[in-house]
């Protein structure tokens, strides 16, 4: 598995989703409509479906998801990300 940068298939998606450290990682969706948003990978709102409407069916025509394992890293790449609503009070630890 990469280090951190863009999910480009399921397959990709379900292994990081899957990873048993995924606490400790954080995943960046890009949106065209609307703010771009850092979820730490336990959050609720990370959806399969949703990855596959995003990447798959869509193609990233209207965003994508990214993955890193240190936020300070998503913030400097992304640098007008806003922290996720169901998960920031975990996230501003970090």
């Amino acid at each position: 598995m990469k280090e951190n940068g863009e999910i480009e298939d399921l397959k990709e998606f379900d292994k990081i989703m899957g990873d048993p450290y995924k606490g400790d990682s954080f995943i960046v969706i890009t949106n065209k409509s609307r703010m771009n948003k850092i979820h730490i990978l336990t959050c609720k709102s990370i959806k399969r479906s949703d990855f596959i409407v995003k990447v798959v069916d869509n193609k990233g025509k209207k965003g994508g998801y990214y993955w890193f394992k240190d936020p300070s890293e998503a913030k400097s790449v992304f640098d007008d990300v806003k922290d996720c609503e169901n998960c920031r009070d975990f996230s501003r630890q970090y």
